[in-house]
């Protein structure tokens, strides 16, 4: 048998250095780990309802996707995608620091729209590869 026994490091989530834009952004290098799927559900086991109508329009018909409470629920799935993509420094979804976690309340807006638009090559990663259309 010619294959090779996967180690931990086969498994280890994969980091990347990334400079946040410096453009109305922090312009930091911060750490970062392309979330999946599962890293976007909250302890209440909930998506954020932005995730769940991205998934549905992924299996069906597009819909409209521009009324005030899509955005809103945009604007959490991009909180939830920075959360669980952040390795170095760790960010909170409370409203004050937790010990060395930054909330991500403070990051500004170009900054969580810059993860939020590194992390979708793999957003709906559940394992294996993205499929390629």
């Amino acid at each position: 048998m010619t294959d090779k026994i996967a180690t931990l490091d086969d498994f280890r989530p994969q980091v990347e250095e990334f400079t946040l834009p410096s453009q109305a952004g922090s312009g930091k290098v911060v750490r970062l780990r392309r979330p999946d799927l599962v890293a976007l559900i909250n302890e209440d086991g909930e998506a954020p309802n932005a995730l769940a109508a991205m998934v549905l329009n992924t299996a069906g018909p597009k819909k409209d996707t521009n009324d005030t409470e899509t955005v809103r629920g945009l604007f959490a799935l991009m909180d939830r995608i920075c959360v669980a993509a952040f390795v170095e420094p760790q960010l909170t979804e409370q409203p004050e620091p937790e010990g060395d976690k930054v909330p991500v309340s403070w990051l500004s807006f170009a900054d969580k729209e810059a993860v939020f638009t590194w992390s979708q090559g793999t957003m709906f990663r559940t394992g294996g590869s993205v499929p390629q259309e």
